[in-house]
């Protein structure tokens, strides 16, 4: 597959230290809003179903399944039981 310009441009950035744990980091926050989005959706849950069932706002769900919302391992751990899912949390 060919390589676009943005590919090249990130690429170039990843060379700086500062930019490629910046970069990680957004990679994985946008991830997990991936993530919970799609549960929810699955689910045939809208937010303001999830946000009753974990104690907080259809907004703070909006935002956590864009990528705005910091959030904390206690509402990873309210979301995953909703879904009904198990949360594993790796360091290496």
């Amino acid at each position: 597959m060919k390589k676009t310009s943005f590919d090249i441009f990130i690429e170039k950035q990843m060379k700086n230290k500062e930019f490629e744990k910046s970069y990680e980091k957004e990679y994985k926050r946008l991830t997990m809003a991936y993530e919970l989005t799609q549960l929810r959706k699955r689910a045939k849950m809208t937010r303001e179903q999830v946000a009753q069932k974990v104690g907080t706002s259809s907004n703070i769900i909006s935002r956590i399944e864009n990528g705005r919302q910091n959030f904390s391992l206690d509402m990873i751990l309210k979301l995953a039981d909703v879904f009904n899912k198990h949360l594993e949390i790796r360091l290496v």
